[in-house]
């Protein structure tokens, strides 16, 4: 069964970064969602885009703008346990101490 929060999250598909000086109303809402103090559309945006689809659930999130942050939110699964629908992942880059990361949904899963 698919979790509310995967509804809202999907009618926001196809959002983007608008070109030039104006910016996407709606990553600007999701950046005052988790109280984070940027007003702009060019900064990395995927924490805001979890944080404000939970929060527009009613679910607090990690209320940063940091994907890792979410690597301390929610329960963390056991190495073996397949994440459910709807479950927030979190991925890391450069190497899996770096600050930096990715953050999503998992909303849906190929054939293992």
């Amino acid at each position: 069964m698919k979790p509310v929060w995967l509804f809202v999250a999907e009618k926001y598909i196809g959002q983007r970064e608008v070109k030039g000086a104006a910016h996407n109303p709606s990553i600007l809402k999701w950046w005052r969602d988790i109280r984070a103090a940027f007003a702009d559309d060019e900064t990395p945006w995927c924490a805001a885009f979890v944080g404000g689809v939970l929060e527009e659930c009613g679910i607090r999130s990690s209320r940063a703008a940091s994907a890792r942050s979410y690597m301390k939110w929610g329960r963390p699964l056991s190495g073996a346990t397949l994440p459910p629908l709807g479950a927030v992942v979190v991925f890391w880059r450069g190497s899996p101490t770096s600050w930096s990361g990715h953050v999503g949904f998992v909303a849906g899963r190929d054939q293992a």
